[in-house]
């Protein structure tokens, strides 16, 4: 009967561990940390990120005109 409690309690820890390590696992990282040379300042504007870029992007376009 004494180990009732106990087993209770640690259910509850262990489901408090368990969600906290899953919150824990879920939490994304900033993926558009931006670098001092990854810089908006310079560059042609890429059409495809938005940003400015070297134009070396063969993915994406640098011209308003892209297609039409």
């Amino acid at each position: 009967m004494k180990e009732a409690p106990f087993q209770v309690m640690y259910a509850a820890v262990k489901a408090v561990w368990q969600f906290v390590g899953n919150l824990a696992a879920s939490a994304q990282l900033q993926p558009d940390k931006r670098n001092l040379f990854d810089s908006d300042l310079i560059g042609e504007l890429n059409h495809r990120t938005g940003r400015l870029d070297a134009g070396h992007d063969p993915y994406g376009w640098y011209d308003e005109d892209y297609g039409d």
